[in-house]
């Protein structure tokens, strides 16, 4: 009964949670290099593109590595983008890859290749011929804010075509060895490249203690000094999100852990501090030199308080700065 067991679970396709039987004995493309590192790895999109900030140089990457049963079973394959028209989508060939271009080194196990695609040519495929049209940012972020969809056709050395449809299971996306590289995915990320990192000196008034807080402690206001330290695109650490508030009602050690994040001026609060507390900014306003930044701050466990930043190093603050 048991061999019996084993068996049918081998034989029944809906057991297997790769679904390989879908894809011609087993042949797929999978991916390798950074593309996998940034989705697998870092939880980060495997590549993206900065609508408002296209300088035209940028490029679509990644490696693919063959696997099947017979590597040299690959001709070819064609890779397309998801162009949006009325009713649904248009695939749109981009590039053809010949399997010859694949090579066999020390990198991966079986033949593999690396691929660039201009972003222009991926622009162009979805209509968008001139990237400094100033209509094309909200464009991207609007009908394609879900990211332009990148999907890969292999063409077999004996007439068979595997197409990316065929990559429908979803164990495929949740293995490092399988993750396939036809049906990528290229980011749409509303980003503006403006740096606000640096020094800052801080005064804060302090509006609201949480339960078990003394707000008398914090008479005055409270000074002292901070920095915002780039971490990603946008996103900045910050050395006290409470800027002395912790420290005066609560004799507590500074608030980290949550960032400030800049989307093209749009001020937000993101993360949590070391406690699992969710911070709110509201009333952003920038002085008419660019030297103080002023705004309201709040936690969900009741603390509050409205801040100024002065500049201590060189730069100064974009004018421009808001909250929703």
């Amino acid at each position: 009964m048991v061999f019996a067991g084993i068996v049918f679970s081998c034989e029944d396709a809906s057991l297997d949670p790769l679904q390989m039987d879908n894809v011609k004995k087993g042949t797929i493309l999978a991916l390798r290099g950074q593309q996998l590192t940034n989705i697998y790895t870092l939880g980060l999109p495997g590549a993206e593109l900065f609508p408002r900030a296209i300088e035209g140089t940028e490029t679509f990457d990644f490696d693919a590595e063959f696997l099947a049963e017979d590597p040299s079973t690959l001709e070819s394959f064609d890779i397309y983008v998801d162009k949006k028209v009325p009713g649904g989508t248009e695939r749109v060939l981009v590039k053809t890859v010949s399997g010859s271009e694949l090579k066999t080194t020390s990198d991966y196990l079986r033949p593999w290749v690396s691929v660039s695609i201009p972003a222009t040519d991926i622009l162009a495929a979805i209509g968008i011929p001139d990237y400094t049209d100033p209509d094309v940012p909200e464009i991207l972020l609007t009908d394609y804010k879900f990211g332009i969809n990148i999907t890969t056709d292999l063409n077999l050395t004996d007439g068979t075509i595997v197409p990316a449809a065929n990559i429908v299971a979803a164990g495929l996306f949740a293995s490092n060895q399988f993750y396939p590289a036809q049906k990528l995915t290229y980011a749409m990320t509303d980003y503006c490249p403006e740096d606000i990192g640096g020094t800052y000196s801080f005064s804060t008034v302090v509006t609201a203690v949480g339960d078990g807080g003394d707000i008398g402690g914090c008479d005055g206001g409270v000074t002292g000094d901070g920095e915002l330290e780039p971490i990603s695109r946008g996103k900045y650490s910050i050395s006290d999100v409470t800027f002395g508030q912790y420290d005066c009602a609560w004799g507590d050690d500074p608030a980290t852990g949550a960032t400030l994040v800049n989307t093209c001026d749009l001020l937000e609060f993101g993360g949590a501090d070391q406690y699992g507390l969710i911070y709110t900014i509201s009333n952003v306003s920038v002085s008419a030199d660019g030297k103080n930044l002023s705004f309201k701050w709040a936690n969900d466990y009741g603390d509050a308080g409205t801040t100024t930043l002065t500049r201590t190093d060189s730069k100064l603050w974009p004018l421009t700065l808001y909250s929703e």
